[in-house]
């Protein structure tokens, strides 16, 4: 799930990042002087203590105030969770004001992930969920909260036990019915849960979920993409590549290729 980390002083005036579209989820927050995303259509002015998130489909750079410090940490994911994801892709992108408190969160998360990357540990993937979701709830701490009522927590949960049975037995590559029986639901009924838990069909949150998955095993250069595609489900590499190419725009070659 992680694919990048690092933190320090940039020279973005003095070398750019161009705009392009990333292959991640991007979390990028200037802790010290003043940085900007680059757009092709728009410019942004120049903020500090800001936590930035960008989703893969939307194309951006960054720069820096001419001759002024700028210090950043950055983590890039392979997915990120809801409702951030809807929200992000929607807007295009968050931007959110830190204060004191979660910078110094930032600083000491994005430390630790730097640590785990060198000297990996049995923790590692736990670690980086516990940052995800940090970076998630400061991004999101000013967005309005919306409550749920008594019947969307229950869709919430029986659309979560949906995706937990799902995760489970992905190498068998569970149909919407299968999955809609193991918790008790008719396959129409369950599309109606999803819609009211994530705002999105199951398809869409099941594939998130196989390809979260394969993006985890390729991590592991040991393992040949027929292997990762039998664990998610697929019944040969040549058919989870054009599914995978087909949801994320590009070959899982090119995602493994991009691994720190």
């Amino acid at each position: 799930m992680l694919r990048y980390v690092n933190a320090g002083e940039r020279r973005y005036d003095v070398n750019p990042v161009p705009v392009v579209k990333r292959l991640n989820w991007e979390f990028e927050a200037v802790v010290g002087g003043r940085m900007a995303p680059l757009f092709h259509d728009r410019p942004y002015p120049p903020r500090a203590r800001t936590l930035w998130v960008f989703p893969p489909s939307m194309p951006h750079g960054w720069t820096n105030v001419p001759r002024e410090r700028c210090e950043v940490a950055v983590v890039q994911v392979a997915s990120a969770p809801e409702p951030l994801r809807s929200l992000a892709e929607a807007r295009g992108f968050l931007a959110a004001e830190l204060r004191d408190d979660e910078i110094a969160r930032i600083c000491e998360l994005t430390a630790g992930l730097m640590r785990e990357n060198v000297d990996p540990t049995a923790l590692g993937g736990l670690l980086v969920q516990r940052a995800v979701a940090d970076l998630c709830l400061i991004a999101l701490r000013a967005e309005p909260v919306r409550h749920l009522p008594a019947v969307a927590r229950r869709a919430r949960d029986v659309a979560e036990s949906a995706v937990a049975w799902y995760a489970e037995h992905l190498p068998c590559d569970p149909t919407l019915e299968e999955v809609a029986q193991a918790v008790g639901a008719s396959a129409s009924h369950l599309r109606r849960i999803f819609h009211q838990a994530f705002r999105r069909s199951p398809h869409a949150v099941l594939q998130s979920v196989r390809f979260d998955r394969a993006h985890e095993l390729m991590r592991d250069r040991r393992l040949t993409l027929e292997s990762v595609a039998r664990s998610c489900g697929f019944s040969e590499a040549s058919a989870f590549s054009r599914a995978y190419r087909t949801h994320h725009g590009h070959a899982p070659g090119s995602w493994r290729k991009e691994l720190m």
